[in-house]
């Protein structure tokens, strides 16, 4: 005959949205029969929990007590659930404790993963092998886990600022993730991807966009890819833009959708003024940065505090390249070169003076190479008419006259970048007089009171003179201070 104390099966059956609730049980083999007793939910107690219990069965009597009925209900003395067998009167009025289990789920009592279903040895005398566990033991059906109900997670729109061109990589912390059961993300959804440039998974994990790395609607990147940083976005454009998204915590998706509006911060683009001399002087009003509304930067750069324009001096830059910055969010580059101007020490004129009226007077420029050298017009050189280093200008003997003849050295122009320096430099020569000169020939037409003299003026001299003839004495050299 089977001990009385057996019956820990649960068979339940309530009504819980329209579906009948029960509970199988099969355990406790020294005391109840090896088969499965069910346990129907027959109602609740005033804390709101069900009463599970067994239809009776005829023809098993339990330790003379009448025929076995076994109940699960909570013991609100107790302060726990227990499983219980009935004495054999049929109301549970007295009945026999076989398990107990201290878990307070609710509606529904424990499964055997919630709290213990301790054996009651003091009634079943260790016949029902112990504790009740998946070994030795069946208990299915509506129990339920201590575990509260899983809660959704949840997370929080925000605003991400992607710079025009460049690669934005999104941070899991960005998303707001939140759960109050304390569970990780476990994926993010796309439910919504941009309408203007490209979210992608960073596949490769190279921060860049390559083909067949673009998420579609519906796509999920895992918490991994959140967490290595390959959620990215990329634009070609400065267009605003979002995508939607929900998060899971590996049960459950987010009850709301989240937005992350993508703020395009446009690329600085800026184009440097055309290279220039160094003393060019200082340019003004000078622009090319966009979007307007940065800073402009650089060697010699002042920048006017209106987002617009900014001055440049290439004195102060110096001789060289110089870059010039703007930046507007993000920072764009171009370069200017300053060229040197002729160095006016380094240019001269040499000549051939001190010469005499009739003699060739050269002047001869000394410069840089490539370096024209601009002359003031004259009566022997065309107006505005230049040389290089080693150039000559010719000033012819007859054309001379004393005491010195000059040229003036106007302006001296690179060949090669066209830069000019002001000479205004005057190179002199002087001019020597030359006396005349003359050759005497042979007295003619001797008489005692009279002669002729005879002679030839090869050179008049410079000056011209004013006078000329024959000195004659009685005696020997004769001179202009004498008959003449």
């Amino acid at each position: 005959m089977k001990k009385i104390y057996s019956i820990f099966i649960l068979l339940l059956f309530i009504s819980l949205n329209g579906f009948s609730q029960t509970i199988t049980f099969n355990g406790c083999h020294d005391l109840f029969n090896d088969q499965d007793y069910i346990f129907n939910n027959v109602g609740t107690d005033a804390t709101g929990r069900s009463i599970f219990r067994t239809t009776p069965i005829d023809g098993q009597a339990c330790g003379g007590l009448g025929t076995c009925e076994f109940e699960i209900a909570w013991n609100v003395a107790n302060n726990r659930w227990e499983f219980t067998a009935d004495s054999g009167n049929g109301n549970f009025a007295n009945p026999f404790l076989i398990y107990y289990n201290s878990e307070a789920t609710s509606p529904n009592p424990p499964d055997l993963n919630s709290g213990v279903w301790y054996e009651n040895t003091a009634i079943t005398q260790s016949s029902c092998g112990g504790d009740l566990t998946a070994l030795n033991c069946t208990l299915i059906g509506d129990v339920q886990s201590s575990e509260p109900p899983n809660t959704a997670p949840t997370a929080a729109s925000f605003t991400a600022t992607p710079t025009q061109n460049l690669v934005y990589t999104f941070a899991t912390s960005d998303f707001g993730y939140a759960d109050d059961d304390s569970d990780p993300i476990h994926h993010l959804r796309i439910t919504t991807v941009p309408a203007s440039g490209t979210l992608f998974a960073d596949a490769n994990t190279n921060d860049s966009y390559d083909t067949g790395e673009e998420l579609a609607n519906g796509a999920m990147v895992s918490k991994a890819d959140l967490d290595a940083g390959n959620l990215q976005y990329i634009t070609s454009n400065a267009n605003a833009s979002s995508f939607v998204f929900d998060v899971n915590d590996g049960t459950d998706y987010s009850t709301s959708t989240y937005t992350v509006t993508l703020t395009v911060t446009p690329i600085a683009t800026f184009t440097a003024p055309n290279d220039l001399c160094i003393n060019a002087g200082i340019q003004t009003s000078l622009g090319g940065g966009l979007p307007s509304g940065g800073v402009y930067s650089g060697a010699g750069v002042t920048d006017d505090g209106n987002g617009s324009t900014y001055s440049f001096d290439p004195f102060v830059a110096g001789v060289g390249t110089h870059t010039i910055s703007y930046t507007n969010g993000t920072t764009a580059n171009d370069d200017v070169e300053v060229f040197a101007a002729p160095n006016a020490e380094l240019i001269t004129a040499t000549h051939n003076g001190p010469v005499d009226v009739g003699t060739d007077l050269v002047f001869t420029i000394v410069a840089p190479a490539n370096t024209w050298v601009y002359i003031a017009p004259n009566s022997v050189y065309p107006t505005g008419a230049a040389g290089v280093n080693g150039s000559t200008i010719t000033f012819t003997g007859a054309s001379l006259s004393a005491p010195s003849q000059s040229i003036v050295l106007t302006k001296a122009v690179d060949a090669i970048t066209s830069c000019e320096t002001i000479l205004d430099k005057t190179i002199l020569a002087v001019v020597n007089n030359a006396l005349p000169a003359v050759s005497t020939q042979t007295v003619t037409e001797i008489t005692t009171n009279s002669a002729t003299g005879n002679g030839t003026i090869t050179n008049l001299g410079a000056p011209n003179p004013t006078q000329y003839g024959i000195c004659w004495s009685t005696s020997t050299e004769p001179t202009t201070s004498g008959n003449h």
